[in-house]
Parts: C-alpha cells; sequence; structure tokens
C-alpha cells in the first residue's frame, strides 16, 4: 500500500491515519479535499472524512454536512441520521464547535440547526452539547431554563454526567425552582454508574441531612469511593472527616493527611491551605515552617486570600530566615485588596506600629477602616481608639464612642468596658450610672479585671445598681485575684468595715499589703493607719512611718497631713529627751537628724549588749583562772584527807578486820584519777557560773 501514497504527503501521516487515528484521518481527508499538495481527490477525502467523523470529529462531521447540502453525494455516510460517539471531554468538544463556528463564516447557524435536529432526534452528544451551551452561554444565549431542559433529556437516556448536572441545578434552585428530593434521585442515579462527582454530592446531602435522611455511615462510604475515583472535593471532605471525627469515622491525622496530600497534589486550593495551616501550627503532626511555606504559596499564587494573609504572618512573625517586612507588607496587602478581614488588620497594626515598615498612621486608620466597615469588631475597636488620640485622623470623642458601640455590640470585651467608661466619666455625654453599670457588667462576665472592679465599685457606692455589699464583695474578689490593685484595696476596705463579708482585720491587712506593694498610693496609707492602730499586726510605728512617706510621696494627701504631724510629733519628743541628757549628743534643731541619732544610738547599744567587751574580756579570764587554782587546791586537800582517814582506820583497824585487801600501785592511779575528775568537773562548774554572770 505505501506505493500508493502519494510522494507529496507524509508517510507518517498515512500509516497514522491508517492506525486509526483521527487527527490523521480528518488532515488527509482534508488534504485531498482541497488538493493541498496533493491532487484534489474528493472520493479519497469523503473516504478519510467519514473515518474521522465515526470517530466523534466534529469537525469531520460538519464538512460532510456541508458536502451533503452542497450536493455531493457522502454515501454511505448520511449526516442527517448519523448518531455521532459522545466524544470523552464534553468541554473541549463545545470548544472546538466554537472554534470551528467562529472561524467559518455562515455556519453558526447551519451547526446549531443540525446540532438541534440531533438533538430533537435524541442523539446523545447533541444533547450534552446543548445542555452545556447553554450553561456556559457558548454559540447560543446563557439559559439555566435551557441547559436543565436538555441535562434532563440526556439524564433520561442514562447519561451519568447529565444526571449529575441536572441534580445540580436542582440543588441550586438553577433553571428550576429548588428541589432537593429531586438532585438527590439523580444523584443516586448517577452514583450507581460511578460518577464521582454524583458519589460527592450526594455524600454531601447525606452528611448533612439536606433533603434527605441524615446518614453519616453512606456517606462516608460515597465520598470513600468517589475520592479513589481521584475527585479532590471529595478527597477534601474525606480528610476533614478522618481530622475531625465526624461521619463515624475516628480521628486519624495518618489518614486525613494522605488525602489532603492528594487533593493537594492535583492543585486543589482548599487542600493546599489546609495542610499549610496544618504544619504552621503543628496541628497534629510536628510544626514545619518549610513545608508550611510550600503548600500555602501553591494556595497563594490560585489566589488564596487566607494562604495570602498567612504567608505575611510567616514573614511578619515567623522565622528569622522568612522574617521579611517587606515580603510581609506584599502579601498581606495582596490578601487585604481581596477584603480579607484578618490581613487588613494585620497591615493596619503594621503601619500603626512602624514593625517592618515605616511608621503611617494614616494608611493604618485607612485599613482598620476598611475592617472596621466590614463589620470586624477589632478593627471598629481600634478605629475608635484612633479617633479617640486623634492618631492619622482628626480627634473626635464621638466617633470614638460611635466606633466602640458598635464593636462592643458584637461583644468585643474592651469595646464594652470603653463605653462603660464614657457612661461613667460623662466625657462624651451626660453621665449614666446606670449604663457604665450596664456595659461595665458585660465586660466583667467576660473576665476584664478592670470593669470587674468597676462592677464592685458600683455595688459597694450604689451607683447605677442598688447597693448590695455582698455583690461587691464578690466583684472586688474576682478581679483582686486577677492582680487589680484597685480591687485589693477596695477588698482590704470590706474586710476592714465587715461590709459583705465578716470583719477580720488580718485579711484586710493581708489585701492592703499586695496592694501597697504594688505601689498604690490609697493601700499604702491604710497600711500604715493598721501599723498605727494595730489592727491585724502589731502596732509598729516606724513601719507606719514608712508606709506613709511612700504613700505621701505618691500623691495621697491624706498621708501627707498624717505624716507631717507625726513627724512634729516626733520632733518634740526627741528634743525633750535631748534636753535631759546632754551627754547622748549635742543639741541640733534637724529633727530628722536627731532621729537618726537615737536609731544610731539604739543600733549601738544593741551592739554593745550582744557582743562582750575587751576588759570584761579579760576579767573574765582572771576570774576563771583564780576558780582553777581554788579548785586545784580543793582537790589536794579533798586527796590529802582521804589518804588520812584510810590511814587511821588501817592504824585501828588493820586490813583483816577490815576483809580488804592491801592498796597496790592499780588503787593509787584510780585514786589519782578519782581526783582528776573532781578537778575537772568543778572547774566545768565554776566556768558555767561565769557564762551566766557574763549574760
Amino acid at each position: 500500500m505505501a506505493n500508493d501514497i502519494p510522494s507529496s504527503i507524509d508517510e507518517s501521516l498515512y500509516s497514522l491515519a491508517e492506525g486509526g487515528n483521527l487527527k490523521a484521518q480528518r488532515e488527509l481527508g482534508m488534504l485531498y479535499l482541497n488538493g493541498d499538495g496533493v491532487k484534489k481527490n474528493t472520493s479519497e477525502a469523503i473516504k478519510w472524512l467519514i473515518k474521522a467523523a465515526k470517530q466523534g470529529s466534529i469537525d469531520a462531521h460538519r464538512v460532510l454536512c456541508d458536502l451533503h447540502y452542497a450536493d455531493v453525494d457522502v454515501s454511505p455516510y448520511d449526516p442527517e441520521n448519523v448518531k455521532v460517539e459522545v466524544p470523552d471531554n464534553l468541554e473541549d468538544f463545545v470548544e472546538e464547535l466554537k472554534h470551528y463556528s467562529s472561524i467559518t463564516e455562515g455556519r453558526r447557524e447551519r451547526d446549531l440547526a443540525v446540532m438541534f435536529r440531533d438533538a430533537e432526534q435524541g442523539h446523545l452528544y447533541a444533547q450534552q452539547f446543548l445542555g452545556h451551551a447553554y450553561e456556559k452561554g457558548t454559540l447560543v444565549e446563557k439559559s439555566s431554563a435551557q441547559s436543565l431542559k436538555w441535562y434532563l433529556k440526556a439524564a433520561d437516556q442514562g447519561d451519568a454526567k447529565s444526571q449529575c448536572n441536572a441534580g445540580l441545578k436542582f440543588l441550586a434552585g438553577d433553571g428550576a425552582p429548588k428541589d432537593e428530593a429531586r438532585a438527590a434521585k439523580l444523584f443516586q442515579l448517577s452514583a450507581e454508574q460511578g460518577y464521582a462527582v454524583a458519589q460527592h454530592f450526594l455524600g454531601f446531602m447525606l452528611s448533612s441531612g439536606e433533603g434527605v435522611p441524615k446518614d453519616e455511615d453512606k456517606a462516608l462510604s460515597l465520598f470513600q469511593s468517589a475520592s479513589k475515583s481521584g475527585f479532590v472535593l471529595a478527597q477534601c471532605q474525606l480528610a476533614n472527616a478522618y481530622k475531625f471525627g465526624k461521619l463515624g469515622a475516628s480521628i486519624d491525622i495518618e489518614k486525613a493527611m494522605k488525602w489532603y496530600t492528594e487533593a493537594a497534589e492535583q492543585g486543589h486550593t482548599e487542600s493546599q491551605s489546609i495542610l499549610g495551616r496544618i504544619f504552621l501550627n503543628g496541628d497534629g503532626v510536628p510544626m514545619d515552617e518549610e513545608k508550611a511555606y510550600k503548600w500555602l504559596l501553591q494556595a497563594a499564587k490560585q489566589g488564596d486570600t487566607d494562604s495570602q494573609f498567612n504567608l505575611g504572618k510567616i514573614h511578619r512573625y515567623g522565622s528569622n530566615q522568612k522574617r521579611d517586612g517587606k515580603l510581609a507588607e506584599d502579601w498581606f496587602t495582596k490578601s487585604a485588596n481581596q477584603g480579607h478581614v484578618k490581613a487588613q488588620l494585620a497591615l493596619g497594626a503594621m503601619y500603626c506600629e512602624g514593625a517592618g515598615v515605616e511608621q503611617n498612621y494614616e494608611k493604618a486608620f485607612e485599613w482598620f477602616s476598611k475592617a472596621a466597615e466590614q463589620g470586624d469588631a477589632d478593627a471598629q475597636h481600634s478605629l475608635g481608639l484612633f479617633y479617640l488620640y486623634g492618631d492619622g485622623v482628626a480627634q473626635s470623642n464621638e466617633q470614638a464612642f460611635y466606633w466602640n458601640r458598635k464593636s462592643a455590640d458584637q461583644g468585643h470585651i474592651e469595646a464594652q468596658f470603653f463605653i462603660g467608661c464614657c457612661y461613667s466619666s460623662g466625657d462624651v455625654f451626660e453621665q449614666d450610672h446606670e449604663q457604665a453599670f450596664y456595659w461595665n457588667h458585660k465586660a466583667a462576665e467576660q473576665g476584664h479585671v478592670d470593669a470587674q472592679n468597676n462592677v464592685g465599685s458600683s455595688y459597694d457606692l450604689g451607683k447605677g445598681v442598688e447597693q448590695d455589699h455582698a455583690k461587691a464583695y464578690y466583684w472586688y474578689s474576682k478581679a483582686a485575684k486577677q492582680g487589680s490593685v484597685h480591687a485589693q484595696n477596695n477588698l482590704g476596705f470590706l474586710y476592714s468595715s465587715g461590709d459583705g463579708v465578716e470583719q477580720n482585720y488580718e485579711k484586710a491587712f493581708e489585701w492592703f499589703s499586695k496592694a501597697a506593694k504594688s505601689d498604690h498610693a490609697d493601700a499604702q496609707a491604710n497600711l500604715a493607719l493598721f501599723y498605727l492602730e494595730g489592727k491585724g499586726v502589731s502596732k509598729d510605728k516606724h513601719l507606719a512611718m514608712q508606709w506613709l512617706s511612700k504613700a505621701a510621696n505618691n500623691g495621697n494627701k491624706e498621708a501627707q497631713e498624717i505624716y507631717k504631724s507625726l513627724s512634729v510629733e516626733n520632733s518634740s519628743i526627741s528634743n525633750s529627751e535631748e534636753t535631759t541628757d546632754a551627754n547622748v549628743a549635742a543639741k541640733d534643731n534637724d529633727s530628722q537628724k536627731e532621729k537618726a541619732e537615737v536609731i544610731i544610738e539604739k543600733e549601738n547599744n544593741a551592739e554593745q549588749s550582744s557582743a562582750p567587751s575587751a576588759s570584761k574580756l579579760r576579767f573574765d579570764i582572771v576570774i576563771l583562772f583564780k576558780s582553777m587554782v581554788h579548785a586545784f587546791n580543793f582537790c589536794v586537800l579533798a586527796g590529802l584527807s582521804i589518804i588520812l582517814i584510810i590511814g587511821i582506820v588501817q592504824g585501828f583497824l588493820g586490813y583483816e578486820t577490815l576483809q580488804i585487801e592491801p592498796p597496790d600501785f592499780l588503787s593509787e592511779v584510780q585514786i589519782a584519777l578519782v581526783f582528776y575528775a573532781i578537778y575537772f568537773l568543778v572547774t566545768f562548774v565554776c566556768y558555767l557560773r561565769l557564762i551566766r554572770q557574763g549574760s
């Protein structure tokens, strides 16, 4: 057959056409039809075009139709009755037709006429084409109703993809009233044929109970089937089930990561973003900034705003290798320009703090404004503070209150406290203790320590609410335990007065001490009074004066007056003592110097009482020596007396009468040891006596 091939035709093209290659068959047919580089041969052209058309070539089919309508015999091909095989990819099929019709003058109406004719005659490919064409607005005016009509016709022929497409339209109410039950039936028909998209959406409906009875086990099974077919949405859903233990699945991070990764590797943006966050936060896996960056970058390049924001976070707060203010600003900006609220907040904070960028209150205000207008409570509170302090915008208490009120209405704790303070102070409008209590109470219930103290104060004083010392004690206690020095001082007052709690000076002293050590002036004054009066602690005028001095220096007027009064009193006492004892110190009009000298004198007296002088020590040694001599004399006399008595007894009675053995060397040694023992014992007793006298 190679000898029959014209020399102008590439032998490889002819071989491909003979081997069944559709594109080669179509191209060979067109070469013969147009006489392009080869002798024109209509019969040979029709032969190859028929082969291509039977394999689904829309180009070959259209050319044969044109020849047929031009009264050219294209038998055995019958363009009006032929059923073209359904292409593998309908989207490519539509685009091919669209391109072919656009470059072929006058073919649009004829192509559509043939397609409508084929669709009405039940040709599946034509029904699929029209459903898709009306959905996308390709070659025809876009129409959801017409799209659904043709999808349903194809669905009635059992086409799984058309069944799924029709189901999606009923689920969304697109082209027909929303009908979840009918959508579920169509999904079921398609899913039974193994169509992964339908399996996913049916699984979604079963997992939520939307339009069908809830069945998590079946939903999980459908997600698994669709995932194995490579459908990325199902893979992501299945990964979520394993990560969070949903749909009856046990939590299994390893399986979750497997399915997230499979979807991400196919380019699924959401899965890429989720993987990035998992590695960034170490959520169930070891934290890995490099892997996080890899996946976030892929998702960010596809326009995912969350991933762009997280990349900004890595460059803003990440490791030193990744930290880069300019890149952080770039990624935050990309995300913020698409309306990502957190990115807008992050940009506002960067410009406000001058972190990684030049400080710019105007830009900070601009980004906080964008986020605030989207209803973000944090941004609204921040915007209110900008108006309060006049940073980047003209100062306005009214606007500060306006934005904080919007934030407070959403439960923002700091904004609630701010509004409470506004009503309490009356700086923005007329003072209103009831409103102040209302907003402080809201913040206090969320744990705001200063608001808790304010609520306690409201109950304590009966401002904006009925007076209730027990409730005041409750709120003061909560704030005091969180470290509020004001609440600690107030709690000390309640224990001191016994209002709302049993009176207890020791506990009052304890709370005053906590606040005083934190430099709270009122608590320092209260602590000083407790030392002066001996309440909850032993009286100590010296410590009282110390705390009064601290309180006075911190601006407590009462402490200043008491300290001044006590200082004058102390000065008078010191002057009186100096007059009666001129040998103690020279007269001095400076009372502070006199006080210092008294203290020094007391310290010297204390040192003298605790350590013996050199002369006294020498005197003790002399006494000790004399005592030792006396003790020695005593022992000698005692020894002589014993020997004398023994001798007398021996002389009168004799050893036999006494029935004792005569003394030998050992007995004399024993007697000597007895003498020495008595000597040392007497000496020790004398020394103890000296010690008692010295103390």
